[in-house]
């Protein structure tokens, strides 16, 4: 296909998806980026890498959102991760479609169900949206997104047990702070959940009507605020109608 269109054959292997990758700027040094099966292969990648005044370097904040979606048994997880033995998930078997212009856009095919996946940044702003739009004959589905925050300077990595996040609910959402003094509010009108082990999930249960096509669409905006403490509010616009929080 075209250098900015991409069909199924493009990234039939995982191999063969990380070899193309994507950008998108806001005009303050700040980015997103990843390959276009949206594996992270470099420590430059993420979805908001950011450029806080009075600060060197750049930052990132939020490295990925691993969505699924689940209906009765069925489960289809989207994202794609590669581990030193194996590739989990492999979330590019379901890629149908990658746009890159004029925002980069994936189409997700799993089941019953298609999903398009947009992502932008606000211009002169610390700022990445990304938009949800999920269509489905079945009713009765649930979204679960999971949020892979960071604190790290975007030239290394960080180990096991070098940093610790404490969460402390709200009516929003959450706000965490990092153990190197990074503070992380994370908003959203989906329905917030934590684990003893620090796992936070957002979700949504999907209905629609009999056999009818039902259209669904969230987005998910973070935020830096680059002042005494460090914010990262993530949180989505008002929700479509028929979209029921758990």
């Amino acid at each position: 296909m075209s250098g900015t269109r991409f069909g199924a054959d493009s990234f039939s292997t995982y191999e063969e998806g990380i070899k193309k990758e994507w950008i998108v700027g806001n005009g303050l040094g700040g980015y997103a980026s990843s390959t276009v099966i949206g594996a992270g292969t470099r420590t430059y990648h993420g979805l908001l890498v950011a450029a806080p005044e009075n600060s060197p370097g750049r930052f990132v904040l939020l490295s990925s959102l691993d969505e699924e979606i689940s209906i009765n048994k069925e489960v289809y997880r989207l994202s794609t991760h590669k581990y030193p033995d194996t590739v989990f998930p492999s979330g590019f078997s379901y890629l149908s479609k990658f746009i890159l212009v004029p925002f980069p856009l994936w189409v997700y095919q799993p089941g019953d169900f298609t999903i398009k996946k947009k992502v932008f940044m606000i211009h002169n702003s610390n700022t990445t949206c990304i938009l949800y739009d999920i269509r489905s004959r079945r009713g009765g589905a649930l979204l679960r997104i999971f949020p892979l925050v960071n604190s790290r300077n975007f030239h290394y990595t960080v180990r096991s047990g070098e940093l610790s996040f404490t969460q402390k609910a709200n009516p929003s959402g959450v706000k965490l702070e990092s153990s190197n003094g990074f503070t992380f509010s994370l908003s959203s009108n989906l329905h917030y959940h934590s684990d003893p082990n620090g796992t936070i999930t957002l979700s949504m249960m999907l209905r629609s009507k009999g056999d009818s096509t039902s259209r669904k669409i969230i987005s998910i905006r973070a935020t830096l605020k680059a002042n005494s403490n460090w914010v990262l509010p993530i949180f989505s616009l008002p929700l479509q109608p028929k979209i029921f929080l758990l």
